[in-house]
């Protein structure tokens, strides 16, 4: 991932996670689902996924309720060192 689709998917998910709160949702919620589509679609040796771990890292508040984020980061960390 170049920086410029860093700063889409940054603008993406910030746009995703204040239409969760808006509506009523959980941001965790927003987390978890594009945590899980990332995972199923990227190598997570791969850089755009270490890429995805920074970017969702950012946005992260609560690690408690994370559960397939938090698994997406260790098996990308795991992987990749």
């Amino acid at each position: 991932m170049s920086m410029e689709d860093l700063n889409a998917w940054d603008a993406m998910l910030q746009v995703c996670l204040a239409r969760a709160l808006d509506d009523g949702g959980d941001a965790t919620h927003v987390l978890n689902h594009l945590t899980s589509t990332i995972a199923s679609t990227h190598i997570l040796t791969s850089t755009s996924a270490m890429h995805a771990v920074e970017l969702l890292l950012s946005h992260l508040d609560v690690w408690s309720n994370t559960p397939v984020l938090l698994g997406f980061i260790n098996d990308t960390l795991v992987s990749t060192y």
